[in-house]
């Protein structure tokens, strides 16, 4: 799902509004609309890891399927550890003064709302905060990378039913985020998602399909790479370790190494 705005979490009050009859039902429809005709059946599928199929089916995702994989030998990354300059430290404090409608940062206001006890412990919190945000950036962008090289040389049926249902749990998702902003779903679309509404359903079915492909994704190299792959592995966490990331291990931990 997108995040708004590039913004991480909700703001403001959840404002309640009239529930209309049938709304949903009447997205489902423009999904299955949108899916086109009638499911496919997935012949010669590729073995999917147990663990990444346990995650499937929680999506209620069973006969779309991922058919070949292409050669991924060659796909190899290295990310740097990034590093945090003064100037940006100096970026974040003058933003957070401007959040916060004060000239500048002082001693008793970090006291007060960061319980640090001096203004340079401050401005390490402010590059440690800094660094993880890069670390995530760097990360997702090449994860996008390595899915979209692996998704090239892929091949899939998808069954457009399956696809459907799960982008209206996107829709309701994006829904509820807009309903919590005290948004409507017209007001969300344009002011966090930058999307005119006209293309909303088509972007929901769009992102479904390929949450999807990418767990076929993953699900086909850690059957074919990997025996012993835990849940906690799929979900994963970043790893502090300087090195050459291996493109099967980045993706059954979900992450890669720094």
């Amino acid at each position: 799902m997108r995040k708004k705005n590039g913004k991480s979490g909700r703001n403001g009050i959840a404002k309640k509004r009239n529930k209309k009859p049938g709304r949903m039902l009447a997205v489902y429809a423009m999904c299955l609309l949108l899916a086109g005709c009638a499911p496919s059946q997935a012949n010669s599928r590729i073995e999917i890891h147990p663990v990444v199929s346990k995650f499937l089916e929680g999506m209620h995702i069973e006969r779309s399927a991922i058919l070949s994989l292409g050669d991924y030998s060659d796909i190899s990354y290295h990310l740097e550890t990034p590093e945090i300059t003064e100037e940006e430290i100096d970026v974040y404090e003058e933003e957070l003064a401007d959040d916060y409608g004060i000239e500048e940062v002082t001693l008793d206001f970090i006291e007060d709302h960061f319980d640090l006890s001096s203004y340079d412990e401050f401005r390490e919190w402010i590059s440690k905060r800094e660094l993880s945000h890069k670390k995530y950036v760097d990360t997702e962008q090449c994860r996008e990378d390595v899915l979209g090289r692996l998704e090239e040389g892929a091949e899939f049926d998808m069954d457009q039913e399956e696809v459907a249902k799960h982008s209206l749990e996107i829709v309701t998702g994006y829904a509820s985020m807009a309903e919590a902003d005290g948004l409507t779903i017209e007001e969300y679309c344009e002011q966090e998602l930058q999307t005119p509404y006209e293309d909303f359903f088509d972007m929901c079915y769009e992102e479904g399909e390929q949450e999807i492909k990418d767990y076929l994704l993953i699900g086909a190299v850690a059957a074919k790479e990997y025996g012993d792959v835990t849940e906690e592995m799929i979900k994963g966490s970043f790893s502090e370790e300087d090195g050459e990331i291996d493109i099967y291990r980045c993706y059954l931990d979900w992450g890669f190494f720094y």
